[in-house]
């Protein structure tokens, strides 16, 4: 494992299985995981959190739901 990685706790990898991947280099508490035909979902789901983390979604819909409009 590279230096810098030692923090590493997932590995997405694209197609279905772990070809190139050398799970005797992965720490003891990461996962790896294929993402098989779920490229798209995936960049949908990234755009939105990115959304949602930028104007700060979750504080506002705590807040309407306290009946404040900010």
């Amino acid at each position: 494992m590279g230096a810098g990685a030692n923090r590493l706790r997932l590995i997405h990898t694209a197609g279905a299985g772990f070809d190139g991947i050398e799970p005797e280099a992965l720490n003891s508490g990461a996962v790896c995981a294929n993402i098989f035909h779920h490229e798209g979902w995936i960049a949908e789901y990234v755009a939105t959190v990115l959304v949602v983390l930028r104007r700060d979604l979750m504080r506002q819909d705590a807040a309407l739901r306290q009946g404040k409009w900010h």
